[in-house]
């Protein structure tokens, strides 16, 4: 019957002089009163169109706050969460339901990182990928055997990590003096010297060593970090939210297929690197007087009391 219905339409509107584009888009507008949308089907299309009215709202307040005008991001969300609220009622009236419900929150802060990371990438520093970080892999490609207990005489194929090579491959951008991890989008220092004779002349020599802690007149990492910050006027490369990595940031830049005596460090971070001891900013739960550390001659986490003298590399980013 409908394509009787259909056929009938394109005669009329030939034997009218229409052009075939115009009944075409006839036919398609006949169609999609036909066949209204199931609820799920609508409130999914209002939250599109939601998100995306937000993402331009949001969009729109950035460039306002860029040329120093005032601006109001919350009316977007506002807004947003409105006609979120209304769609999934609007479904449930209709007798069916949005194919996730309560998911506004979850959205909302997708859309609101996605359009950072466009102003991110718009000023020049790569973003990470808008739907959240991913979890780097080890670097390790190689699979090794295992002697199991399985009445089979030595090692046999295992599904570990060289085999597996679980998590995202590492992969890096180098931005000149610093670094950034295109799966955590995490932004690293890079040494720009590597010169003993000249230590704490320039804040980014791979050579220099800080205390965690020091005893009131000793340069620690937080002095340090402090410096990087104030550097030229406006904080190392040009930005001023420079931080000490914590344990698990600061290990996930270490390249696991890289042999003794490494450093166990891609290549990108440069040739001004030093294999040693690392701190972070994480302190150790049992033996508080201690910090955590990463030991890139060979990967190894490890702790150090606070007082001793250990590298340090910066990184900005994160959530």
């Amino acid at each position: 019957m409908m394509y009787t219905h259909f056929s009938r339409w394109f005669r009329l509107g030939a034997t009218a002089g229409w052009s075939s584009r115009a009944v075409v888009l006839s036919l398609v507008l006949m169609s999609s009163l036909v066949q209204a949308a199931d609820p799920a089907t609508t409130c999914e299309t209002a939250k599109l169109k939601a998100a995306g009215k937000m993402a331009d709202c949001l969009a729109k307040a950035e460039a306002k706050a860029l040329l120093g005008k005032p601006s109001n991001p919350l009316i977007c969300v506002t807004a947003f969460s409105k006609a979120f609220t209304k769609a999934e009622a609007n479904a449930a009236l209709a007798g069916g339901a949005c194919p996730v419900m309560g998911d506004v929150k979850d959205v909302e802060a997708l859309v609101d990182t996605c359009v950072d990371d466009w102003a991110a990438t718009i000023a020049g520093t790569p973003p990470p990928p808008c739907a959240g970080t991913q979890f780097p892999a080890s670097g390790q490609t190689t699979p090794y055997t295992a002697d199991k207990n399985d009445g089979i005489a030595g090692a046999v194929a295992v599904p570990d990590d060289g085999t597996l090579e679980a998590g995202a491959t590492l992969s890096y951008t180098d931005n000149g003096l610093t670094v950034t991890d295109n799966n955590t989008g995490l932004e690293w220092e890079k040494k720009t010297s590597l010169d003993s004779t000249t230590n704490f002349a320039n804040l980014h020599d791979a050579d220099n060593y800080y205390h965690w802690s020091g005893n009131g007149s000793q340069e620690t990492i937080w002095d340090w970090i402090e410096d990087v910050n104030a550097e030229g006027g406006t904080g190392y490369a040009g930005h001023n939210d420079w931080r000490i990595p914590n344990i698990k940031e600061l290990q996930s830049i270490a390249d696991y297929s890289i042999p003794y005596p490494g450093p166990v460090v891609n290549p990108v971070f440069g040739p001004m690197v030093v294999a040693s001891l690392y701190w972070s900013s994480t302190s150790h739960a049992y033996y508080p007087s201690d910090a955590w550390d990463v030991d890139f001659v060979n990967g190894n986490v490890t702790n150090n009391h606070k007082s001793n003298n250990l590298f340090v590399r910066a990184v900005r980013g994160g959530s």
